[in-house]
């Protein structure tokens, strides 16, 4: 059902793709870009997942099959494809009508996207010149201290720089993503390419080519489409021995760049869970689906799957997928905009989960609509082949407003140690792991370690730093500081290298520290009670 539904999306991907990369190569070579519609495969998590740069993740589009494995290096495929609906209640030109329309990055129905590569402010149609430009830009093949490719033939350097240097709680930074190649160096943004995990995935989709919409462009255009959405898409993961490495976290920024008022707006995350060994495609046809009523506060709907399709005993565990943030809004559904990240539970969340199967597939414009807009929350019900969707809203999306959402994506074992059954019992690692990471979100440092702001006399420079820092401490009212320098990283860990691991002493002045041993990220450095932080590049 699957192979012959996406035979359009394939061919598609095999004309639109003028680079694919030769039979007696390695399938995927990284950074070298397949075409206008990049496919790319992820290198450091533990986490196994092939990316698109028009808003379908989770495929492997030249074999047309699932590509989302955990753990890698295994042949455990927990997906097919997934992508986001993003739906509108819009006035029409010329009309005393509204009308409900929804735009998507990912039809189950053909596999194929209505979004586009690269931006806006170019032009409403898909650049034919801009296959590098608006490629997917991987941070492990750039340098993070200038944002040049580690290859230069490999094209521009990294595009998203940092625009100051307020920290926020989730450790990103104010970034620009800078469509001019010719700004992107430390020249033109000084403190340099914003790159915040073990690697940072980086694509930019618009949904402005109506030639790629199913009805015909002029079809599409009488009814009112585009909605002129520019969406940057933004996937952290993490090395194999880092907390978060069963873990990614795909941010969507997306700005209404049209002139429309976009009301009671729904965002959607449409997720074609597919749990099977191998070639062994036939196994998505005993899956389970499950919204988490246990912790509603966790915005999560759980995913296993059955054994009798020869799944058993091949170490299966659990797919998570939740938001982890979510636009707040206000009594009149405008969003709450601040430079602080807004805590959980002021925002909207979840607003409904649906666990639909393949036959109960939404076709046409108000039946999308109405399928985001109902907040049914599915359980489970029994075994088939569902698709999962997540929704949050109701919003009011302005001309020229921007909003963020995230969605965590997480794996776990069976707590029980047999196979996975879907019980609250058996999903205690799954629900750990799902807290920690929405933890680490909002707020990286652990209990014991803790700012205490300016009134810490400590000041530390450079941030970013590389190979130095100078801890400096104010004299005058301020007090000298007692205690041992010892520096953690965010997750409350001691770096315990001869640099850093310095005798108990009191001082007022200035001392100069090593950290050229250090990996990239952020620290935190601790004398006493006093803390403060900076960052290695």
């Amino acid at each position: 059902m699957k192979m012959l539904c996406l035979l359009f999306a394939f061919g598609s991907f095999l004309i639109l793709s003028n680079a694919l990369i030769a039979s007696d190569k390695p399938d995927y070579i990284q950074r070298k870009t397949s075409g206008q519609f990049d496919l790319q495969k992820n290198t450091v998590s533990n986490v196994d997942f092939f990316n698109m740069n028009c808003g379908i993740f989770g495929i492997d589009m030249l074999h047309n099959k699932g590509g989302l494995i955990w753990p890698r290096g295994t042949d455990n495929y927990y997906m097919f494809a997934s992508g986001v609906w993003f739906a509108a209640v819009k006035y029409l030109p010329d009309s005393s009508k509204y009308k409900k329309m929804v735009t998507i990055t990912y039809n189950p129905n053909n596999g194929w996207s209505w979004f586009v590569p690269g931006r806006i402010e170019d032009c409403d149609t898909i650049s034919t010149d801009s296959f590098n430009k608006y490629r997917i830009y991987f941070s492990t093949d750039f340098d993070h201290l200038n944002g040049n490719p580690n290859d230069p033939t490999d094209g521009p350097a990294w595009p998203l720089w940092r625009r100051d240097n307020t920290i926020y709680p989730y450790l990103t930074y104010s970034a620009d993503y800078v469509k001019d190649t010719t700004r992107r160096n430390r020249a033109e943004y000084p403190l340099g390419p914003n790159i915040f995990s073990d690697e940072d995935v980086i694509s930019t989709f618009k949904d402005t080519d109506l030639s790629v919409y199913d009805g015909g462009s002029q079809n599409r255009r009488n009814m009112g489409y585009p909605l002129r959405l520019q969406f940057d898409q933004r996937i952290f993961s993490w090395t194999k021995n880092k907390p978060l490495s069963d873990a990614i976290i795909l941010s969507y920024a997306i700005t209404n760049t049209s002139k429309d008022t976009l009301s009671d707006c729904y965002f959607g995350g449409i997720y074609d869970i597919d749990l099977f060994g191998g070639s062994n495609i036939k196994g998505a046809g005993n899956d389970r689906l499950r919204y988490y009523k246990e912790d509603p506060s966790l915005n999560l709907f759980i995913g296993w799957t059955g054994t009798d399709m020869g799944e058993l005993g091949k170490g299966f565990g659990y797919i998570g997928v939740s938001f982890i943030e979510t636009p707040t809004v206000d009594a009149n559904k405008n969003i709450k905009h601040q430079n602080t990240l807004i805590p959980p539970e002021n925002q909207i969340g979840m607003s409904g989960f649906r666990s639909a199967s393949v036959a109960e597939d939404q076709n046409t414009d108000i039946d999308r609509y109405n399928f985001m807009a109902g907040k049914n929350f599915d359980g489970d019900a029994g075994s088939k082949d569902y698709r999962g969707s997540m929704f949050t809203g109701p919003f009011t999306f302005l001309p020229g407003e921007s909003t963020r959402i995230a969605v965590l994506i997480v794996f776990a074992m069976p707590s029980k140690g047999a196979e996975a059954d879907g019980s609250t019992a058996d999903l205690s690692e799954l629900i750990n792991k799902v807290k920690f990471a929405r933890k680490y979100y909002y707020d990286p440092t652990t209990s014991d370690v803790k700012e205490t702001g300016d009134e810490s006399g400590l000041s530390i420079s450079p941030s970013p730093a590389t190979d130095f820092i100078e801890i400096s401490v104010g004299a005058g009212s301020k007090p000298a500081l007692t205690g041992e320098v010892r520096i953690y990283d965010v997750f409350g860990r001691i770096q315990t290298t001869p640099s850093t691991s310095l005798p108990p002493l009191q001082f007022e002045g200035e001392v100069r520290i090593n950290v050229s041993g250090l990996a990239p990220g952020m620290y935190f450095v601790r004398i006493g009670d006093n803390v403060s932080k900076f960052v290695k590049i």
